[in-house]
């Protein structure tokens, strides 16, 4: 996005919220995003089957679970801070939305959101003590006590796609997705982190790879690309699961984006 157009979304948005219109900012806030933003967004519509429900673990704005809600049949969005939670519950109508962190056990957690400049950055709020926020410039931080859920321990149905954004707590969440994962096999973009937020590609693999889930990138064309087997990140990167049995249809893909 260029400068100027990246000033007039900015604007824009600030126009929005000023003039509390929710509903219309989170659409501008998907369109954005699809737009311009992150290249999985535009790949939701191959990898979300329309006759089983999509789940959004670490909902934040609601630009994925607004696009999942047109795609699935059902869409679960989890968010555990309060306030991103009950502005979802304000502007996503049509989604089943949850106040609580997702991990392995249920029970509770700290949620750490740091603030710079006075600013809450709540798309990097985390319960991984293993995440020390080290990337962000100077800051404090909010800790807010949540609610955890196991998902396994919940009637959650037939899933068919699941994204994962929990800033390094990721290995906690498919521990909590273990008996889901081996009985739904859906499709799944994890948002894996680096060594730096806790988080560990190796890790993951290991903990799918006996499911038989491959694993891809999209590359700055916007084409799939399998992950090397010894692969590992710099930096946190989002990354396409899928399911042996599935990778045939995963090559049409290509070039569809």
């Amino acid at each position: 996005m260029n400068r100027y157009a990246s000033f007039s979304f900015r604007g824009v948005a600030r126009v929005l919220e000023r003039a509390g219109a929710r509903g219309a900012l989170l659409k501008w806030r998907a369109w954005e995003s699809w737009r311009f933003g992150e290249r999985e967004i535009r790949l939701l519509r191959y990898l979300v089957d329309p006759r089983r429900t999509a789940i959004d673990i670490g909902a934040a704005e609601g630009v994925y679970a607004f696009h999942l809600r047109r795609l699935a049949k059902r869409c679960i969005a989890f968010e555990p801070n309060p306030s991103s939670a009950s502005e979802l519950k304000r502007t996503l109508s049509g989604v089943e939305i949850h106040q609580a962190a997702v991990s392995a056990v249920e029970g509770d957690a700290i949620l750490r959101v740091p603030i710079v400049n006075d600013i809450p950055y709540k798309g990097w709020a985390t319960i991984e003590p293993k995440n020390r926020l080290a990337e962000l410039p100077s800051h404090t931080v909010e800790e807010i006590r949540v609610r955890t859920v196991c998902p396994d321990q919940m009637e959650l149905g037939d899933v068919g796609f699941i994204k994962i954004d929990v800033e390094g707590h990721e290995l906690d969440v498919l521990l909590g997705l273990s008996e889901l994962l081996a009985r739904c096999r859906p499709n799944l973009l994890i948002e894996v982190g680096a060594a730096q937020r806790g988080g560990s590609l190796a890790e993951v693999r290991r903990h799918l790879d006996p499911l038989g889930y491959v694993a891809l990138k999209v590359d700055e064309r916007g084409l799939l690309r399998a992950l090397a087997g010894d692969a590992e990140l710099k930096n946190s990167m989002n990354v396409i699961f899928i399911a042996m049995t599935d990778v045939r249809g995963v090559g049409s893909l290509e070039g569809r984006s």
